[in-house]
């Protein structure tokens, strides 16, 4: 059984890995816009390339969103999306 301090490591390692990946996607697309852009426009194969990264980084972005809600509910012992769970509401 793990520990609570295993659980918070997995999901801080599981975000950073998230994150990385995420980065390099981001990377990889802007390089790929800014090919596009220097030519005349992008061919059929750079347009469905642009799709598909856009996609991924769309389904990165909610893994790492994920992610960091776990790491932050594990770490901080509560859920941080939740209200207060003394009936108080920010009216703010």
């Amino acid at each position: 059984m793990s520990t609570e301090n295993e659980v918070i490591d997995k999901w801080r390692e599981r975000r950073d890995l998230i994150l990385a990946v995420k980065e390099r996607l981001d990377d990889q697309f802007g390089a790929l816009t800014n090919a596009v852009v220097a030519e005349a426009g992008p061919t059929a194969d750079e347009e469905q390339r642009i799709e598909d990264l856009q996609f991924e980084l769309g389904q990165l972005e909610e893994a790492y969103l994920d992610a960091e809600h776990k790491y932050l509910t594990y770490s901080q012992g509560s859920d941080p999306m939740k209200p207060s769970e003394k009936g108080e509401q920010d009216n703010g």
